[in-house]
């Protein structure tokens, strides 16, 4: 409906200039004041409409990115339920939780975890398991081994951090940590990469 009504205008203004002669020149000298109060009205109209146009563009523009933000708001949504929905499943099928407590200090707690698979997966979902049943030990690092000489050597401090360029090999069986004092979950893929897991009060934030 713009666009027919701006198209009328642009029709009426080369009405006035042409006019019924063939010079242009002279149709524009023989308009009369009446004729240039009355283009000049609507010169005017034309622009409020133009105006009106690019104000609803901008409106439309501005909401459709408001829109944009808010699909990729509940699309992260989805992915942290769909994500804790697997995390669920995954701690439910543990049927035997087996561990040992090699050390227990002021600021830290180190479990000896037995039996758990080599697979991140099922790791994660020992290491989320143990958060929930830690997570009343305030102010509190609680680390998991899968094999509990390491664990000793670190909590005696019987070894080499500077054994290779990433470090001490030992941590190679330190899977996961549940850090109580700064509500964080880490997964460790190996003693120089680790990813932190969101779970509950436990964020990566």
């Amino acid at each position: 409906m713009n666009k027919i009504y701006i198209m009328n205008i642009v029709i009426i203004l080369m009405m006035f200039i042409t006019g019924c002669n063939n010079n242009p020149a002279d149709s524009v000298n023989n308009l009369s004041s009446l004729d240039l109060v009355e283009l000049e009205s609507k010169l005017l109209e034309t622009q409020e409409e133009l105006k009106k146009i690019e104000e609803k563009l901008l409106y439309e523009s501005i909401n459709n990115s408001k829109l944009k933000d808010e699909i990729r708001k509940y699309e992260q949504i989805e992915f942290r339920f769909r994500e804790l929905q697997k995390y669920i499943d995954g701690i439910t099928r543990i049927e035997n939780l087996n561990y040992e407590i090699i050390y227990n200090t002021n600021n830290e707690i180190g479990l000896f975890v037995k039996d758990v698979p080599k697979e991140e997966k099922i790791e994660r979902y020992y290491l989320l398991k143990l958060s929930i049943l830690y997570s009343d030990e305030k102010d509190k690092i609680i680390t998991l081994w899968s094999e509990s000489q390491p664990a000793l050597d670190y909590y005696n401090q019987d070894y080499d951090n500077e054994e290779t360029l990433e470090g001490w090999s030992g941590f190679d069986s330190r899977f996961g940590e549940i850090d109580n004092e700064t509500n964080r979950i880490t997964y460790f893929y190996s003693r120089a990469d680790a990813t932190y897991i969101d779970f509950g009060k436990y964020t990566s934030d």
